[in-house]
């Protein structure tokens, strides 16, 4: 699903390995003409794989807090129920709509960041514990994402995530035969 575990599979794998970036990004909305956003979305991990640690998410949050009115820390990733496919189609719908309410996401998801790109929502991506879930999204997304890269989060670095263009990269070739590949 990114360039980094498909060339490990290339390498290491015994197998016919096929480049097929995250099926997310097949979720992708048409751009709104216009959005009413407003505030930041944290998006940040809380298990074994988070990167920051108690206190340097309060002060990630302390400096967010500082600059927005809304600041929802929430990790809606993470749900709480069974998805089946009855509700499937409404709860991502909802997670979508979620994300085109914020003018910024600030995340260290490899999905937080996806679901910004598809919902056209500027998108700071920090470090995650594993590191390349993040970053070998980076060939892809540079143009779309502001990468954390190891900087700590300043007020600068939020200016450069909210001035990022928020345009989708064009994929539709990867997914065009992708049934057919498959037999």
């Amino acid at each position: 699903r990114e360039n980094i575990s498909f060339n490990y599979a290339k390498e290491n794998l015994n197998t016919d390995a096929r480049f097929l970036p995250d099926f997310v990004f097949y979720l992708q909305r048409k751009k709104k003409s216009e959005y009413h956003r407003k505030g930041v979305l944290v998006i940040l991990r809380s298990d074994s794989e988070a990167k920051l640690d108690k206190e340097q998410r309060a002060q990630l949050l302390s400096l967010l807090r500082a600059r927005y009115d809304k600041v929802l820390d929430s990790d809606i990733l993470n749900s709480k129920f069974p998805v089946t496919p009855m509700v499937e189609d409404r709860l991502v719908s909802h997670i979508q709509d979620v994300y085109e309410s914020y003018e910024l996401v600030v995340t260290d998801r490899m999905h937080g960041m996806i679901l910004s790109v598809t919902t056209h929502t500027p998108c700071l991506a920090l470090d995650s514990g594993i590191p390349h879930k993040i970053f070998a999204y980076k060939d892809f997304l540079s143009k779309a994402v502001c990468f954390a890269d190891g900087r700590p989060v300043s007020e600068e670095l939020i200016k450069e995530a909210q001035s990022m263009r928020t345009e989708a990269p064009e994929l539709s070739q990867y997914y065009k035969n992708f049934r057919k590949e498959l037999t």
